[in-house]
């Protein structure tokens, strides 16, 4: 499946007779969600390692010998419930950004289908 680019996914093609400040948020919206996004996945990286450091280090205290592999797939089990609770402030903040994003690209769409219906103006 061919993944899209940057520009696909976030188009500056805001209409020229949108409002400067409809076009404004729209970008400020996009550089923001591009911002959660980066913050949201370093968050449960790092999640993921304390968890390994935790139990490196019962495994050090006990002298029991984990494989390295096992630690880290149980980290990730463990930060799913974690991050869901620990960072559901950061997880809103990207969801709204995606609704932000998401609506203006639904209004895009059907002025795109309006115009290749002919019609000027979006059903």
């Amino acid at each position: 499946m061919a993944t899209p680019d940057s520009d696909d996914l976030f188009p500056d093609n805001v209409p020229a007779d949108a409002p400067a400040d409809v076009a404004a948020h729209v970008t400020a919206a996009k550089r923001s969600l591009v911002v959660n996004v980066f913050l949201y996945t370093v968050a449960r990286l790092l999640l993921v390692a304390a968890i390994v450091g935790v139990m490196v280090g019962v495994d050090t205290l006990l002298n029991v010998e984990v494989p390295p592999i096992l630690l880290l797939a149980v980290a990730v089990i463990i930060q799913l419930p974690l991050s869901h609770l620990l960072l559901a402030g950061l997880r809103g903040r990207l969801t709204a950004g995606m609704e932000v994003v998401g609506a203006r690209r639904r209004d895009e769409k059907s002025q795109l289908r309006a115009r290749l219906r002919g019609e000027d103006k979006p059903a």
